[in-house]
């Protein structure tokens, strides 16, 4: 493949189940006339040669052949559960693939299929810096939150009377929170011997925050965020962004 610019070396996971909390089927939902799952798949194909699609899910399963160079993994129902952490599924394609190639990655790259905004340099960029900055474990990307418990987090006592989450600290204005970061689940890489260690946590001793910007990594996970990434996609702001990157 004449695209492919991650190393032969390294391996992109795409993983996505049947079932879904937050948003009934948001893996098939269609964004910009093709499936949020069959779109990341798409751009995994760009980035590398080395793709594994994990899924419990034989709709997707099914339309994910029609893309070539796909290593399509049947997930079992165990590892499909909602209280499924993703590292074991991360895991159980690790070990698919070296049973299967006798190889094992140097780095794996999750990508999730809810972030549509996602671009690939972003994902090349992050990748390179986990790479060059070899004291890391993994990588998270994020973004600069504007919410903080400190500030305007609160909770209900009895369903009515507000309380702060965190009365100790109190912040009094967004100016205050220039170092406030959200995991937005757009990019997620590890290097092999951290994934493999029996540990779920994505926060590790030496975890690399790659930060993206808020335009390219909203997560889908409601209808309201599904109908925000299609009002950014039409938008000029965001097709402006693009074109200057």
């Amino acid at each position: 493949m004449e695209n492919v610019v991650i190393s032969d070396n390294d391996l992109v996971v795409v993983a996505a189940r049947k079932g879904s909390v937050g948003m009934a089927g948001k893996n098939k939902l269609i964004f910009d006339n093709t499936p949020l799952y069959l779109r990341t798949l798409k751009q995994a194909l760009r980035i590398s040669k080395n793709v594994i699609f994990s899924s419990d899910d034989e709709e997707m399963i099914e339309g994910s052949t029609n893309l070539k160079n796909i290593i399509v993994l049947k997930r079992p129902k165990k590892l499909s559960e909602a209280e499924t952490p993703k590292l074991p599924v991360l895991r159980h394609a690790l070990d698919f693939y070296y049973k299967e190639f006798g190889l094992k990655p140097d780095y794996l790259i999750d990508l999730q299929t809810t972030s549509p905004l996602r671009l690939d340099r972003e994902i090349l960029d992050s990748y390179n810096q986990l790479r060059n900055m070899r004291e890391y474990q993994n990588l998270i990307s994020i973004t600069k939150s504007i919410y903080h418990p400190s500030y305007n987090q609160v909770s209900l006592k009895d369903d009515t009377k507000a309380k702060l989450l965190d009365p100790n600290k109190t912040i009094t204005g967004r100016e205050m929170l220039s170092n406030n970061y959200l995991i937005n689940g757009s990019i997620f890489i590890w290097k092999y011997s951290e994934i493999m260690k029996q540990k779920n946590g994505l926060i590790r001793k030496m975890t690399l925050g790659y930060e993206t910007n808020e335009l390219t990594s909203v997560d889908i996970d409601t209808e309201l965020d599904f109908i925000f990434c299609e009002t950014i996609f039409n938008s000029s702001l965001y097709k402006n962004f693009i074109s200057s990157q």
